[in-house]
């Protein structure tokens, strides 16, 4: 449970007892995994009342994340087509559900297990990463003209081998780094413009959010919950791959 036991002087939008969620500011510091945190009132924002604090805590990174790429920076239109890789994992998952509530025909990738929970979760076309080749599945889907915005966030040669599928003045967004040089001579060609995500921390955005799970346009999808002493199986599992939604870890007092 997330709840406010303090406040400083200044800050006058929360009170003792407020029940809230947000990101902490871990980067270059330590304690994201502490039962007790100090953090600045521009980051915090009110709980969407009808989620439990373990639904909430799916959130703030990746839905802020899922938001930061689509909207600020990939500038997703109604009408616009968005390709989505890995729609079944933490952001992927929240950023097929934002997508289509923004109005956007969607297209992710997914392994076949995961191909029902995508379109449940309201994907338009779901791509089986392991026996279709997404390159081709794209340019058959949008009659090749290709989409409006990519989301990457798988790294590798992803952004490499989108480009093709990148209609002419799109965008691409990523959130992993490139793991070997990549030529994006296609990129220049096509007047793209690419932009790589690293989600700052700020009050806007989890209450534009917060307003989404109200209309029920965005849900939780967990993975598992874990208690917090089992946190190394926890990072084990994310390193293993082909996680649904979140992983959560639950304190207990």
């Amino acid at each position: 449970m997330l709840r406010i036991l303090r406040i400083g002087e200044s800050v006058t939008e929360f009170k003792v007892g407020d029940e809230v969620y947000y990101s902490p500011q871990v980067f270059g510091k330590f304690g994201s995994y502490a039962q007790y945190h100090v953090a600045d009132a521009a980051i915090v924002a009110f709980k969407p009342i009808n989620l439990s604090h373990i639904e909430a805590a799916c959130f703030p990174l990746a839905g802020g994340t899922a938001w930061d790429c689509l909207v600020t920076r990939g500038n997703l239109q109604v009408g616009e087509t968005v390709l989505i890789h890995a729609g079944a994992g933490g952001v992927g998952s929240i950023a097929v559900q934002l997508a289509k509530a923004m109005g956007a025909y969607v297209i992710t990738t997914c392994s076949s297990k995961n191909r029902d929970f995508v379109r449940e979760l309201g994907a338009d076309r779901a791509i089986d990463y392991k026996n279709e080749d997404y390159v081709k599945v794209v340019l058959q889907e949008t009659d090749g003209l290709g989409v409006d915005l990519v989301l990457d966030a798988i790294g590798g040669e992803t952004i490499q081998n989108s480009l093709e599928i990148i209609r002419p003045f799109g965008r691409l967004v990523s959130i992993v780094d490139i793991a070997t040089p990549q030529s994006l001579i296609k990129a220049w060609g096509k007047n793209l413009t690419i932009h790589f995500v690293l989600a700052p921390q700020y009050r806007a955005k989890l209450d534009a959010l917060t307003k989404l799970i109200d209309r029920t346009q965005l849900r939780p999808a967990i993975d598992s919950i874990l208690p917090w002493d089992r946190v190394v199986q926890a990072h084990q599992r994310l390193e293993r791959g082909g996680t649904r939604g979140k992983i959560v870890l639950e304190f207990t007092s």
